[in-house]
């Protein structure tokens, strides 16, 4: 893509589109900040070229408002442009714009190259080789396997427990019988730790 500003052709100024080219002036603006792009002069440059592409895009779509041509023209640039940069995985799908975004953020590529975003031609050295070294590798996926739920063997104590609860569930005298006997404990030994 040229970033010249040579190659950036607008039309002429039409009073009616202002309230449109703003929106869309701004909301590739933004997105571009959001893409981490410090360079204001280099901002401008990419809005513009977005812009002029919205534009030719309009002629074929002119239903669709021009901020959202131009932002889809945005997303569309940044999917070719990091095509181009990450490498081709094997036997399977290409990196998403999320995983090439974090490796460049990982790499901390806007600061450390703030024109290079969206800009192929001008690519500095070791650009590449260091986004390509902060591409995070997932595991394997997930695998689904059947497994069928069994009976926690809990051992003696679920004997023991059970067979406790079916006698206090008989008797509920004896239920009542444990529980003051426990509550009466529990005071015995709350008299004997205040009075120490």
């Amino acid at each position: 893509m040229d970033l010249s500003l040579d190659a950036i052709t607008l039309p002429s100024w039409n009073p009616n589109d202002a309230m449109a080219w703003d929106e869309a002036f701004g909301k590739v603006e933004n997105y571009l900040r959001a893409c981490r792009v410090a360079s204001r002069v280099h901002r401008a440059r990419l809005t513009a070229l977005i812009l002029q592409r919205a534009l030719e895009r309009r002629a074929s779509n002119p239903d669709v408002p021009l901020a959202t041509l131009a932002i889809d023209e945005a997303r569309d640039l940044i999917d070719r442009w990091m095509a181009g940069l990450l490498p081709p995985r094997e036997k399977e799908q290409p990196y998403t714009m999320a995983e090439g975004f974090l490796s460049l953020y990982l790499c901390d590529a806007p600061m450390r190259w703030p024109n290079a975003f969206l800009n192929p031609q001008q690519e500095p050295p070791g650009f590449a080789d260091t986004l390509h070294a902060r591409l995070v590798k997932t595991g394997p996926e997930l695998q689904v396997s059947s497994m069928v739920p069994r009976a926690m063997d809990r051992g003696l104590i679920q004997g023991w427990a059970g067979s406790a609860m079916d006698t206090f569930d008989r008797l509920p005298i004896l239920r009542t019988l444990f529980l003051w006997t426990l509550f009466v404990i529990f005071l015995v030994v709350l008299f004997r730790y205040t009075r120490s």
